[in-house]
């Protein structure tokens, strides 16, 4: 069975919505063709459009070059080094003793450690790479934004939080993940208490049959990534002038019409903070279905962009089946 592309069907559907005829050219819907009274646009990934050209989207999706890109346009990113070698990598972590390692080309959190101290944590994390040559950074110490901007106007803002659990005083840790996967939450994905999440509570000194304390807060993850029982948080409203104009600076520079900015800040109300890569492709639904706050509608100024004479058509509010699309 092939897989379906989610990202690419949700825009796709959105888009049908309008009125405009949707063709797929593969099987997995990830490249379409859009057309509405003569107009055609095709559309690739999660909202890969025709005016990003091949070149930037190839540069987006190779996570060393961007940071070397956006480093030479003077954009504030994370000192990194690509690794051939562990012996390379655990130079960079004599150097920085605080690193992340990530795949150069990862999608969806897949591959990467954060928070790597140790030689023992960096041997496991060369592993978990699955890759010969891999990315070294220095870790950014803050919290996880997505910035998306839309046409070089719009810019919207989620925060990401790991997977975590607040303690009641009474059940363990694994009580405490079945609990919250039962709460029924549009595009929410279950915490997994695979061998990862033990090993982030081990790190706290924790299993999981411990029984935290009332009102503590365990991370389970170590990176916010949806795919591995994050939370999402609308920030859209946090964003000041001055983040708003650097993201866009930043989706010019690349010449992405369509860009997700993921960047580390100690407080997106108050800098920007640090890049630490940029996606052509980027996932809609985390804004139009956050788990807090307030929805968007990226995909809808998509297609406004696409199709101006469809803007009449244009939703105020995303059915909810939408959200569970294939994940």
């Amino acid at each position: 069975m092939i897989e379906q592309n989610p990202y690419a069907l949700f825009l796709a559907e959105l888009a049908k919505r309008r009125g405009i005829t949707v063709r797929r050219l593969e099987p997995t819907g990830r490249l379409g063709r859009y057309e509405y009274r003569g107009r055609v646009q095709f559309v690739g990934g999660g909202a890969i459009i025709d005016a990003a050209s091949g070149a930037t989207v190839r540069l987006a999706n190779n996570k060393y070059a961007t940071i070397n890109a956006l480093r030479l346009g003077g954009f504030p990113v994370a000192y990194h080094r690509l690794c051939k070698s562990t012996d390379e990598a655990r130079t960079f972590l004599g150097r920085h003793r605080d690193i992340v390692i990530k795949p150069v080309d990862s999608i969806r959190g897949q591959g990467i450690t954060v928070g790597v101290k140790t030689r023992r944590q960096l041997a496991a994390a060369v592993r978990h790479v699955h890759r010969r040559t891999f990315l070294a950074e220095r870790r950014i110490i803050g919290r996880d934004y997505r910035l998306l901007v839309i046409n070089y106007k719009i810019v919207y803002g989620i925060l990401r939080l790991p997977a975590y659990v607040v303690g009641d005083g009474r059940s363990m840790i694994r009580q405490l993940i079945n609990e919250k996967n039962r709460i029924p939450i549009d595009y929410k994905v279950a915490i997994p208490k695979d061998q990862l999440t033990k090993d982030v509570l081990r790190e706290q000194r924790l299993t999981l049959a411990s029984v935290p304390a009332a009102e503590r807060v365990l991370t389970l993850r170590q990176t916010a990534n949806l795919h591995t029982g994050g939370t999402t948080v609308d920030a859209t409203d946090d964003l000041r002038a001055a983040v708003r104009r650097q993201a866009i600076a930043v989706a010019r520079y690349l010449k992405l019409p369509v860009a997700g900015i993921d960047v580390i800040s100690p407080d997106i109300k108050k800098s920007f903070g640090t890049i630490i890569e940029v996606n052509a492709g980027a996932g809609l639904r985390i804004h139009h279905f956050p788990h807090i706050g307030r929805p968007r509608l990226p995909g809808e100024d998509i297609l406004d962009m696409l199709f101006p004479a469809t803007k009449h058509r244009r939703a105020t509010v995303t059915p909810k089946r939408l959200a569970r699309l294939s994940k």
